[in-house]
């Protein structure tokens, strides 16, 4: 789980990681602590710290572990914040453009609103658009069969086309939990005085 500066709760850079076997923990830990057996030196069941894996440096600073438990602490607010502009923006921007499907089984996270444009053009001139109104709007991730990764180093020659038209075409909406109702306002005006080419 990411806690990078993007996602809904934040420390700038950071995550969890979330484990489903318990034999797994154990070098999990050793992992995160560098590739040494601190955690269990700590806990007194080796008498000395020493390095027995691989490992990296994993853990976060203690400041940035209390601006993201304060985060945690008020989680139910901040989603709650979250869900309300999503829901404003999904009752209005439904009826005029092609919003991300949501499945019914699915528990929504409210992380990201995106408009889904059958062009690249017209996304590129609705950014632009929001631009001159003062919001930030902005594109998704490059797809990974397009990507420099892709093509230069491994060299390949056919894109996928559903990404490739997804990352072309999709636009995200500014979302977080401390926009106002005045500002989701504004975007929701100006987004209504759009005129799609």
């Amino acid at each position: 789980m990411s806690f990078h500066a993007t996602k809904n709760f934040t420390c700038g850079e950071g995550g969890a990681l979330l484990i489903n076997d318990k034999t797994l923990i154990k070098r999990a830990k050793i992992i995160i602590e560098k590739g040494t057996n601190r955690a269990s030196f700590l806990n007194k069941d080796v008498k000395k710290y020493e390095w027995v894996d691989q490992g990296s440096s994993y853990i976060i600073s203690d400041i940035l572990a209390s601006i993201l438990y304060s985060q945690l602490k008020n989680s139910k607010k901040i989603l709650s914040n979250r869900k309300k502009t999503w829901n404003m923006y999904e009752k209005v921007i439904s009826k005029l453009f092609t919003t991300q499907h949501i499945p019914t089984k699915c528990e929504q996270g409210y992380h990201i609103f995106s408009i889904i444009f059958s062009n690249k053009n017209t996304a590129n001139k609705f950014i632009e658009f929001l631009k001159v109104n003062k919001i930030t709007a902005k594109k998704h991730y490059t797809d990974l069969s397009s990507s420099y990764f892709s093509t230069k180093k491994l060299g390949v020659k056919k894109f996928c086309k559903v990404s490739k038209n997804l990352s072309d075409c999709l636009v995200r909406l500014p979302l977080h939990n401390e926009l106002s109702i005045k500002e989701i306002n504004h975007i929701l005006n100006s987004i209504k005085r759009f005129k799609v080419i």
